[in-house]
């Protein structure tokens, strides 16, 4: 099977140093209600705007840009901004003892601004492309860690037809993913900017500084239900083989698998990573959905990248479909319904938070 959906997520840091503003905003209540008027503020200001334009104009480089996609009202994922929480524990263990009490330990409010739906056309590849930006409060929450400011991009193909040699490649998705990074370096800091403007606007600081990072962290994942990806995460995951070890054993399907998931890091990368038994992992924590995935740090060009590239399954969903009707395979390759089956989606967003809680920790704190 093809890469039916690929994601890329791009996450930044920022660190208010000063007046904090969570000392302005006792109670969870007062907070949500600041965070609230801070997401309106960004969305209705020009800044965010500016930002969406440079992102879509940098795609616009590599091919055909269209307008915004008018869907359905009921769709839930194109409705305004919305304020939800994401548990301490949300992709691990709950923390006990000193962990515990570490800020970066606590429960988090995410704003998530409207999905931009566009459709796009890349190297004759004609792709549905989301567009979507999330910021998390820690600025208003006091001493509550780095403020994480996200730019997502979702592809799905525009045609539905069902034939394998419709479907995207890897070599599409890594193209994609490559695309939307640039995207994100065009749209980062004015992003940043927005959010900056709209926190100042609510706690009016003194002498306060709101600084963003040079790292990123990017987390690209593709779907991918192909026999061979199977086989790797079987060998994996129960025979605890590594690369080293599938490399040399006499089963040929995990060995293809391996090559595959090589290649799109390989691709993502320039060549720049290694796909080894330390890079390498399979990750089983989200009920239903199995990962493998490659992270390495990206240091070409002056960047100070933590990047996590690979595939993802839903466990069992293709059973039955060589059986279907055309209509039913065609129905499923319809985008709502790859992205409702999608385990990469839900997948991805599990790696970014622990990923990002993982850096914050390394970090402690912001120069």
């Amino acid at each position: 099977m093809a890469c039916e959906l690929t994601i890329n997520r791009v996450g930044a840091f920022s660190g208010l140093a000063g007046d904090l503003g969570g000392a302005k905003f006792p109670g969870e209540a007062r907070v949500v209600a600041a965070f609230r008027e801070l997401i309106d503020r960004i969305e209705e200001g020009p800044l965010f705007d500016k930002a969406i334009n440079a992102a879509l104009a940098a795609a616009a480089e590599h091919g055909r840009v269209g307008d915004l996609v008018q869907t359905r009202s009921t769709d839930c994922r194109l409705q305004p901004s919305t304020i939800i929480r994401i548990p301490a524990n949300f992709g691990g263990k709950p923390r006990d003892g000193a962990e515990a009490q570490n800020t970066s330990a606590k429960d988090h409010l995410v704003g998530l601004l409207p999905s931009k739906k566009f459709e796009c056309e890349f190297k004759d590849r004609r792709w549905f492309l989301r567009l979507r930006a999330s910021f998390t409060a820690c600025a208003l929450e006091g001493r509550s860690g780095l403020t994480k400011l996200w730019l997502s991009f979702e592809g799905i193909a525009a045609d539905p037809n069902p034939d394998p040699s419709c479907r995207p490649t890897d070599d599409e998705a890594s193209k994609f993913i490559a695309i939307t990074d640039e995207m994100e370096r065009a749209a980062m800091h004015t992003l940043h900017a927005a959010y900056r403007d709209a926190l100042f606007a609510i706690i009016k600081p003194k002498d306060v500084v709101f600084s963003l990072r040079p790292n990123r962290l990017r987390v690209s994942m593709a779907d991918n239900d192909r026999e061979s990806i199977a086989a790797l995460l079987d060998a994996m995951y129960f025979d605890r083989m590594g690369p080293t070890a599938i490399k040399k054993a006499e089963d040929d399907l995990p060995k293809k698998g391996l090559r595959e998931l090589e290649h799109l890091v390989g691709a993502v990368s320039e060549n720049n990573a290694k796909v080894d038994d330390k890079s390498l992992s399979v990750t089983t924590e989200m009920r239903g959905v199995t990962g493998v995935v490659c992270q390495y740090a990206d240091r070409r060009d002056a960047r100070d990248d933590t990047c996590l590239v690979g595939f993802a399954r839903r466990d069992g969903i293709m059973a039955g479909y060589e059986d279907l009707s055309p209509s039913m395979k065609r129905k499923q390759k319809e985008e709502e319904y790859v992205r409702s089956f999608s385990g990469a989606r839900p997948l991805s967003a599990m790696l970014a938070n622990t990923t990002a809680l993982d850096l914050e920790r390394q970090w402690h704190s912001v120069p």
